[in-house]
């Protein structure tokens, strides 16, 4: 990941069929890698999380209807 990073900063200002190859190569790596159990993981965590975040919001807007005198 560090070297396509690195890569595409040495290439970005000529926009050559270098950068195009890499961009395509890493394109294959993440496809490649969103396959990995790993990868899974760490998505299935960040969805939890997300989930986990709107139901603690939903939770402060009903608390704060109920009894505006905790919002504050």
């Amino acid at each position: 990941m560090v070297g396509f990073t690195l890569a595409a900063l040495v290439y970005k200002h000529e926009r050559s069929r270098h950068l195009n190859w890499l961009l395509r190569r890493f394109q294959q790596m993440q496809d490649l890698l969103r396959e990995s159990p790993i990868y899974q993981l760490i998505h299935d965590e960040g969805r939890l999380e997300e989930r986990h975040e709107f139901a603690q919001q939903i939770i402060e807007d009903i608390v704060t209807q109920k009894f505006p005198a905790l919002a504050t």
